[in-house]
């Protein structure tokens, strides 16, 4: 089993739960390998989803599963998961949804939020910039 992909869909149940699917590929076919509900009722303590994801991940590494590639959207809570259960797999993103952001940032007319420049603190960190 070369490739797993993690996909999570919104909108799929009443009780607003996240559904998360890892799919394995298996000579060209997709076959979902387990499911995964997750309360995500954005009360959360920091690092709770990717802890979750991660302990349901680490089930099928016991179970044998090690892929050379694990494909995921830009979700970086599936991502953290993905390196911390399977170090040796490339993390691959999915063409639609990068696509996807990079069509949404070019149709973004906003100018980038900017946080405040401290340039006394930039020039004692690195002595190159002038003042």
């Amino acid at each position: 089993m070369n490739v797993v992909l993690m996909r999570h869909v919104n909108n799929t149940n009443n009780l607003t739960f996240e559904l998360y699917v890892l799919h394995a590929e298996v000579d060209g076919t997709g076959y979902p390998l387990g499911y995964l509900f997750l309360d995500n009722n954005g009360n959360g303590v920091s690092g709770a989803r990717t802890n979750i994801i991660t302990r349901f991940l680490k089930k099928f590494r016991e179970y044998g599963i090690f892929p050379q590639f694990f494909l995921t959207d830009k979700d970086f809570a599936q991502i953290s998961a993905g390196q911390t259960v399977w170090p040796n797999a490339k993390i691959q993103l999915c063409h639609w949804h990068l696509r996807r952001a990079v069509e949404t940032k070019l149709k973004d007319t906003h100018l980038p939020k900017r946080d405040n420049y401290e340039l006394m603190a930039a020039n004692h960190e690195f002595s190159f910039i002038d003042i």
